[in-house]
């Protein structure tokens, strides 16, 4: 995707999130996404919103019951956390970090298990909780055991997106190359067994579409490592950075349907551009 054309979609995502944040309560995607615009730009207009935003997810983020939900708000508070002085972020993350891993051993659910593990494993580095980056490797280690084995990859879209971006960024907090490279095989079965050749996209919802093309952008940024490279074991075949550009323009198509998830896509556009993909994750030597 050429850099003038992400620029002008991503101000269209700007422009509906902001006018969306005025009609009604803001979710995590959208603050997140203002929160990376406002770092990018240190637009006025997008500090004021990114504010009041963050003051009313903070009186309401109790109310988010699922495990997606809650782990979206863990994400975007570890965020948050790095740029905002507010007192009420760090005991709101190690809230939300016990609500979801007090789950852990017993949710056999992939796709929630594996969005919950990213979460936490992303809150490990401000949690005050020194045992928590431990317990969800560990968790990271069952969960991989359920869906997968050798040469068999089992669950659909859903479940090979939230597990692959965990992996992602556990490698990028151990820099233990097995974990990337699993990341790499889920998404190659998930290439093969749930793409839809007619619509150019993957056969799941727009939001996991979205959530695809952020993991695709960060394998596309491990390929052009050259560490990386000189250590794993590649697919000759694979170009996850034209693989993301591509849903991108499928997903431009559907901007102006009702319901269209702005601000997931948004979040897709923006770490497409090399210089912000992999922006979250610390790193290391290859072990």
């Amino acid at each position: 995707m050429e850099e003038l054309r992400r620029t002008e979609l991503v101000a269209r995502v700007e422009e509906r999130v902001l006018r969306g944040l005025d009609e009604g309560a803001p979710g995590p995607a959208a603050l997140l996404f203002l929160l990376r615009r406002y770092l990018a730009a240190d637009s006025l207009a997008v500090a004021k919103s990114l504010e009041y935003g963050l003051g009313v997810a903070l009186a309401q983020y109790g109310d988010a019951l699922q495990t997606i939900d809650r782990a979206d708000w863990l994400m975007l508070f570890v965020e948050a956390a790095r740029v905002s002085e507010d007192d009420r972020i760090p005991p709101t993350i190690a809230a939300l970090a016990d609500a979801l891993s007090a789950q852990w051993r017993t949710d056999d659910d992939v796709e929630q298990a594996g969005a919950s593990i990213d979460a936490c494993l992303r809150a490990s580095e401000c949690a005050a909780a020194p045992t928590l980056l431990q317990r969800a490797i560990d968790e990271l280690e069952r969960v991989v055991a359920i869906a997968y084995q050798p040469g068999r990859v089992s669950g659909g879209a859903p479940q090979h997106v939230r597990l692959a971006s965990a992996l992602l960024t556990a490698f990028g907090i151990t820099a233990r190359l097995p974990y990337a490279m699993l990341a790499e095989e889920l998404v190659r079965a998930m290439q093969r067994n749930n793409w839809d050749g007619p619509s150019g996209l993957f056969a799941t919802t727009i939001s996991l579409n979205c959530e695809a093309v952020r993991v695709l952008n960060r394998l596309g940024e491990l390929h052009r490592n050259a560490e990386y490279r000189a250590a794993a074991v590649l697919a000759p075949d694979a170009d996850y950075g034209s693989d993301a550009a591509a849903i991108l323009e499928a997903l431009a198509a559907h901007m102006s349907s009702f319901g269209f998830p702005c601000a997931p896509y948004g979040l897709a556009l923006l770490e497409h551009s090399p210089e912000s993909v992999g922006r979250t994750e610390r790193g290391g030597d290859l072990k």
